[in-house]
């Protein structure tokens, strides 16, 4: 039995949590990708940080860091090459971060957990969808 995983940090959830091909097969079965592999995904690949880099963010080692973009990976290729729908969810995650949305006109504010956003700095409303 292997040791109990320890919960990793992630700087926000994704904005949107499914991706559903045009074509409707294969939907029975999708590919389920937790919010640390999409974590991964987008620190690598999206913002092309280096392993170690994006694993100190995360709190893991850079190993783990490495096995779990591999898994993300894995999932994104077999979803594209199979026409599966993509589903991010699930995982030991602990967000560093909120992410706001201005319902007016979309733009998007990053803020530390502990922070909030009163006013849109662009269409000047008080009006936000918050994400954890």
């Amino acid at each position: 039995m292997g040791r109990k995983r320890k919960k990793r940090f992630i700087t926000y959830s994704p904005k949107i949590t499914e991706y559903i091909p045009t074509t409707d097969k294969n939907q029975i079965f999708p590919v389920i990708m937790r919010l640390d592999e999409y974590e991964a995904i987008k620190l690598a690949d999206y913002f092309q940080m280096e392993h170690a880099e994006a694993s100190k963010i995360m709190g893991i080692s850079r190993s783990t860091f490495t096995r779990l973009i591999e898994k993300a990976r894995k999932k994104l290729s077999t979803a594209l090459i199979e026409g599966k729908k993509i589903v991010i969810e699930g995982g030991e995650v602990q967000p560093i971060y909120k992410l706001y949305i201005c319902k007016e006109c979309g733009t998007t504010y990053i803020v530390e957990q502990n922070s909030e956003i009163k006013e849109c700095k662009w269409c000047k409303c008080n009006k936000f969808e918050t994400k954890k």
